[in-house]
């Protein structure tokens, strides 16, 4: 068959655009040739943050390509989705997103609350009384959606609910290092105590009053890494952290 006058000039007009794309196809078939290394975008609750990256550096080395990236998560739930939907962010960690046919949501853990503080406390051993909870400065997380400005109460004991806060970080890593050198206490979810207590040399104290507030977290991904091993295997660790909520009155 013999191309046409018009099929030439075609040809002729779109060649360099032609030649473009088995440019990048050859591209890519090299980088992936040469193993190009791996760089996961992770966007993570501020109490997660510190033992997220305990995980990754384990996992890097069993993954020597692997590099990565941990960002703070937002308070505002449409830029967390927009940022997976358009692959900014490759693991979103943090409160559930409204539901997007787009991502995939798996609960990581529904945790109530743990009262820690260093295991050679001057005044705390095993167990903490309300009136002794009231006596000591609690060091506090400061929630990613929380407006600036918001009026915190000192102390606030009402049906059940338990909300103190001397002092407040945005950072768990502060957290961490101030409460295991100081006689600082925090609340931290259940479901990461134990991490926390190995890493950082800290105890649980058992109180003597209920609290009920719980945290729920969940890992979000686009649904296009539902394949992807590391990303598929952080979560199942996390996953497996436990599902602890503790009862809203104590066994007498």
């Amino acid at each position: 068959m013999v191309p046409t006058a018009l099929a030439i000039e075609l040809y002729q007009l779109y060649r360099p655009a032609l030649n473009l794309f088995d440019k990048a196809a050859k591209l890519e078939s090299i980088a992936a040739q040469r193993n190009v290394p791996i760089r996961l975008r992770i966007a993570a609750a501020p109490s997660l943050e510190l033992m997220l990256t305990d995980v990754l550096l384990d996992l890097t080395k069993d993954h020597q390509d692997m590099h990565w990236d941990i960002f703070l998560n937002p308070g505002d739930h449409t830029l967390r989705t927009d940022r997976l939907r358009n692959f900014l962010v490759d693991l979103d960690i943090g409160q559930e997103l409204p539901n997007n046919r787009t991502l995939i949501y798996s609960p990581i853990f529904h945790s109530g609350l743990d009262i820690l503080c260093r295991k050679n406390h001057s005044r705390l051993d095993k167990t903490i009384t309300l009136e002794q909870y009231k006596q000591e400065k609690v060091l506090g997380l400061i929630p990613s959606y929380e407006q600036i400005g918001k009026k915190i109460h000192k102390f606030q004991f009402v049906d059940d609910a338990l909300l103190y806060r001397n002092y407040r970080c945005s950072t768990s890593a502060s957290i961490f290092i101030h409460v295991s050198q100081t006689d600082l206490i925090t609340l931290l979810p259940a479901a990461i105590s134990k991490w926390a207590c190995q890493r950082f040399d800290l105890k649980v104290l058992t109180p003597d009053f209920p609290i009920v507030h719980s945290t729920q977290l969940f890992a979000h991904t686009h649904h296009s890494n539902k394949n992807n091993p590391i990303i598929m295997k952080i979560i199942e660790y996390l996953s497996g952290l436990g599902h602890y909520i503790p009862p809203s009155k104590h066994a007498s």
